[in-house]
């Protein structure tokens, strides 16, 4: 293909994608969240060349949408009280009940990591992760792809329909993948950081008209986006787990790059992401988005934490 053909297959993917959050009927914010984490997939999932995936296992997805609504299951404190938001139109939306179910139970402590709360209740997660995966192929994938009235399956392909049951859903001979259209994840990639904030704005305004005797509130997208800082010695156990028993800390030493100056930073590497790491000898840290250049090897020293 072309560039200029590529130009023009990435503008009518990113207009159809607009047109889905215009004119989409939606009365959840699943497809909201649906979108972003098959951006996320596609970039954790692309190859050490950076060849995106051509299809998405529903499990994945499912994890990736536990991820995105587990901050939204804290009460929000607005202007006319404190609760949880709600995410649909008719009442709270099933996945997110699900989510403050199975943290209500297993991770009542409202400062616990997702990651933490999975390694304290692996049974309980798989449940979870088994129902919310029956809840996307029941409800928003076989829906998501629709404009108006119009059905227009651009982004993926799925074996199933409105109709499905959870006995076939969850059977040995059923597909339960999304199939992603030629170009698609590659348009994702590219795209993202255009199409990713005018989603999660949308996302945000939606939750605020659902919302709106508790919310005129301007921290609301804060809220619904930010990204939670965890303590790095909180991030051991698991990262342990990842890293086959050793994590890694890179000492950054550089002022520049740290308000404390010389500070631990996890260094993590997990299988199948798009930007690996090198090995330790060969230790640089990514270049940050402030265009910041990366420091030499001189000021960057890994350390080893059994």
């Amino acid at each position: 293909m072309s560039h200029e053909d590529y130009t023009t297959s990435a503008i009518a993917f990113a207009e159809k994608v607009l047109d889905l959050l215009d004119q989409g009927s939606f009365t959840a914010t699943y497809k909201h969240a649906v979108l972003l984490a098959l951006m996320d997939l596609v970039l954790e999932r692309s190859g050490a060349e950076g060849r995106p995936p051509t299809s998405i296992a529903t499990s994945a997805l499912a994890e990736k949408i536990v991820e995105s609504y587990w901050p939204h299951t804290l009460p929000f404190s607005g202007s006319a009280g404190t609760s949880v938001l709600r995410q649909n139109t008719s009442g709270q939306a099933e996945i997110v009940s699900l989510i403050k179910r199975f943290r209500e139970r297993n991770a009542p402590d409202p400062s616990t990591p997702l990651f933490e709360a999975r390694l304290a209740a692996p049974e309980a997660w798989e449940r979870l992760i088994c129902d919310v995966e029956w809840k996307l192929i029941q409800m928003p994938l076989p829906r998501l792809q629709v404009v108006g009235a119009t059905p227009l399956p651009f982004i993926y392909d799925i074996h199933w329909d409105q109709d499905v049951r959870r006995s076939d859903a969850f059977g040995p001979d059923f597909d339960r993948r999304l199939v992603l259209k030629e170009g698609v994840a590659d348009h994702l990639l590219r795209l993202s950081g255009l199409l990713r904030p005018l989603i999660q704005r949308e996302w945000t305004a939606m939750v605020s008209r659902i919302n709106r005797e508790l919310i005129p509130d301007s921290q609301l997208e804060a809220f619904l986006l930010r990204s939670r800082r965890v303590p790095a010695d909180r991030l051991r156990p698991g990262l342990r787990g990842t890293a086959g028993g050793t994590l890694l800390l890179l000492r950054q030493a550089d002022r520049r790059w740290s308000r404390r100056g010389r500070s631990l930073h996890p260094l993590v590497t997990l299988p199948g992401q798009r930007h690996r790491q090198p090995g330790p000898s060969r230790c640089r840290l990514q270049q940050r988005e402030e265009g910041l250049r990366r420091p030499t090897a001189s000021e960057a020293v890994v350390d080893q934490v059994p």
